[in-house]
């Protein structure tokens, strides 16, 4: 017996490839194979305590041989997604989630042109969840780690099914949640298009924003702004930068901006900074108010809203206001339409 722990431990050693392993133990079961006979006649002439130690000595041999293989099919099951995973591109086909009252199909896609994961050999990824490239790693057997181009984790998924043609994800989120995504292999010039979400519209606007603002000094407002008019809910993002100039009291201002408005709201906020030729005032200033594109063209907006000014540093200038009221127009010379697959109440992107 001892002779079968040593040749055993031979086989377990680590640096052994998967066809060294299978030579191995096939040699070591025809062994014992062999053996059996022999082993049965000893046994019925040995005490029993050596009857005894045999049998636990049987029972540490399964033990470790089951462990030793279980890490043989684990570097399996790395060596497949290394070999299998990367070089294609992964078309998504469902989504899945899974909690304990059951699992629901949420989406049904094809679409390898805008739903897709590609992985490259290179250690890198693409994915239409993603603008730069990401990098994956396969770790603890059979799961893969994927992360953004800042490092960020994306998704820590177990690869539960993989073939040359189909792969099946499963991400568990912390609320127990199972995401189940299944994927088709891409074919050559492959326009096969299915999208179980409805189709709504994105306007993309850019647009001139112009007004004035009041209070204890006047200003006038000009500037340039980019939005996103989102049909599905009628919010309006938008972004951009402008002048506050009020050249009576020799003050100059240029800001970044930035609201969302809604059908009748707006909130937001603009930093920047005033200049009076002698001194620089650094402000920020978030703002709320209300909004009337619903009475205009799409695209237009009208807006009256209240500011206050945080000015940071000890300097201070009266014509600065610390309470700011505007009315602004914002006026479209460019839109473009763009069509989006997506739930109603899925969260903006």
């Amino acid at each position: 017996m001892l002779n079968y722990l040593n040749e055993l431990f031979q086989i377990i050693q680590p640096e052994g490839s998967l066809c060294y392993y299978k030579t191995q133990l096939e040699h070591f079961l025809a062994n014992i194979a062999e053996s059996y006979q022999a082993q049965l006649f000893f046994m019925q002439f040995a005490k029993p305590s050596v009857v005894v130690l045999q049998k636990y000595m049987r029972l540490l041999l399964v033990l470790v041989l089951v462990f030793k293989w279980s890490t043989v099919l684990a570097q399996i099951s790395r060596e497949k997604i290394r070999e299998q995973l990367p070089g294609k591109r992964w078309a998504l086909a469902l989504y899945i989630v899974e909690n304990p009252l059951g699992k629901d199909t949420i989406l049904r896609v094809h679409d390898c042109a805008n739903e897709f994961l590609e992985v490259l050999p290179n250690g890198t990824f693409l994915s239409a969840n993603v603008r730069k490239p990401g990098t994956w790693q396969v770790v603890n057997d059979s799961t893969v780690v994927f992360r953004k181009a800042s490092g960020a984790k994306l998704m820590a998924a177990k690869v539960s099914y993989l073939t040359a043609d189909s792969l099946v994800l499963i991400d568990f989120a912390k609320n127990k949640d199972a995401f189940i995504q299944t994927y088709n292999k891409c074919r050559a010039n492959d326009t096969t298009f299915v999208d179980s979400r409805p189709e709504f519209r994105l306007l993309e606007t850019w647009s001139v924003v112009a007004g004035g603002q009041y209070f204890r000094a006047s200003f006038a407002e000009l500037g340039i702004a980019r939005g996103e008019l989102a049909q599905w809910n009628q919010l309006l993002y938008s972004y951009g930068i402008h002048a506050e100039i009020a050249p009576w009291n020799n003050l100059y201002g240029l800001l970044v901006h930035g609201w969302i408005e809604d059908k009748r709201f707006l909130f937001g906020g603009a930093a920047g900074a005033y200049n009076d030729t002698h001194h620089t005032y650094v402000t920020f200033r978030p703002s709320l108010g209300f909004t009337a594109k619903q009475l205009l063209p799409k695209g237009y907006s009208l807006h009256l809203a209240y500011g206050y000014n945080f000015i940071i540093g000890e300097r201070r200038n009266d014509y600065i206001n610390l309470h700011n009221v505007t009315l602004r127009l914002r006026i479209p010379f460019s839109k473009q339409e763009r069509k989006v697959r997506r739930f109603e109440n899925q969260e903006y992107e």
